[in-house]
């Protein structure tokens, strides 16, 4: 009766997240299981890459299957993989240093080097006019 009226389904979400390093080992160590909805069926992942965003997409299908596999029924109809950074990964990775660096204030760029000046309708070789040859 419980497995009838879906009952155990939150309980599956939590198995699903525990056990996502055994239902997608080659991925575990680079995308995150995040969140269940027992409603729809949508397992939320969350690459650490836009290259494993695409190693997910490719996997979908496999990733789903093995999914429901883990479960022991079909409990997985569909995949959400959400961009790199949208969600903290569980884990180690999702642990705040104890002296973090100060952020930058707004409006200044962190990071090596300085933004790049965009280019201007003066500058921009599109617009300029051919010079006349003095003649």
């Amino acid at each position: 009766m419980v497995t009838e009226r879906a009952w155990e389904l939150p309980a599956a979400g939590a198995t699903l997240r525990e056990r996502w390093a055994a239902i997608a080992p080659e991925l575990a160590g680079h995308v995150a299981a995040v969140s269940y909805d027992p409603d729809s069926g949508r397992l939320t992942v969350c690459p650490e890459s836009t290259a494993w965003v695409t190693k997910a997409r490719l996997d979908q299908t496999r990733i789903i299957a093995a999914a429901n596999k883990a479960a022991g029924r079909t409990v997985v109809r569909a995949l959400r993989i959400l961009t790199p950074g949208a969600a903290p990964a569980p884990g180690p990775a999702a642990t705040v240093p104890a002296d973090p660096a100060p952020a930058a204030p707004p409006g200044v760029r962190s990071g090596p080097g300085r933004p790049r000046p965009r280019a201007t309708a003066a500058r921009s070789p599109r617009t300029r006019r051919p010079r006349r040859r003095a003649g």
